[in-house]
C-alpha cells in the first residue's frame, strides 16, 4: 500500500497485539498484529485471521485501489 494510502487511516487503538486503523471514507478497519504483520478482521465477537487481500478487500469492497 502506497504512503498516501495509508494517510487514508486513523490510528484507534490495539488489543492483544493487534493495531486497529479506520479508514476515514469507507469506515471500515484495517486491523494488523503488531509483530507479524497477520491481517485480522473482527467477526462473531472474535478477531479472525485473513489473508492482505481479504483485508484489503474488506476495507475497500469493490473500490479499485
Amino acid at each position: 500500500m502506497s504512503r498516501e494510502r495509508c494517510a487514508d487511516f486513523m490510528f484507534i487503538g490495539s488489543t492483544g497485539g493487534i493495531v486497529l486503523y479506520k479508514h476515514r471514507d469507507t469506515r471500515r478497519y484495517l486491523n494488523i498484529e503488531s509483530e507479524t504483520a497477520q491481517f485480522y478482521q473482527y467477526l462473531d465477537g472474535d478477531y479472525t485471521a485473513i489473508s492482505r487481500e481479504q483485508a484489503i478487500e474488506h476495507v475497500y469492497g469493490s473500490r479499485q485501489i
